[in-house]
């Protein structure tokens, strides 16, 4: 089977400089692997962060995370104590493709604690 994952977004802003737009109509990705993980976590402020729960994933290739918080960011890791990769915001999401290489992603919280809803898909 191929084209499991489907994934779709736009971008808008209106400022001074008048209304800016980006859509992507829905792109189909390809999924080697078998397994998913949709989960809601309680991230801590844990110096080095602390591994998002991933299931049976052993390969993640594709997340979305919501960060459900009203006033608290997130930052996504490469691994515990490694890299930022993406900062969500408050009441935001970020939806990406993790690099390759990266097996154990981590999330830490800014400020206090924060609540994520996420569904991720193995390679």
């Amino acid at each position: 089977m191929a084209n499991e994952i489907t994934v779709s977004g736009s971008l808008q802003g209106a400022k001074v400089w008048s209304a800016k737009s980006l859509n992507q109509a829905a792109v189909q990705l390809n999924m080697a692997g078998v397994n998913a993980m949709q989960g809601t976590m309680s991230v801590p402020t844990t110096a080095g962060g602390t591994a998002l729960s991933l299931g049976t994933v052993t390969a993640p290739v594709v997340a979305l995370i919501r960060n459900t918080d009203g006033t608290n960011a997130i930052n996504v890791m490469t691994a515990v104590s490694g890299q930022v990769i993406q900062k969500i915001r408050a009441n935001s999401f970020g939806l990406f493709e993790f690099a390759d290489g990266v097996t154990a992603p981590a999330v830490i919280a800014v400020g206090s604690a924060v609540l994520i809803d996420y569904l991720l898909f193995d390679k």
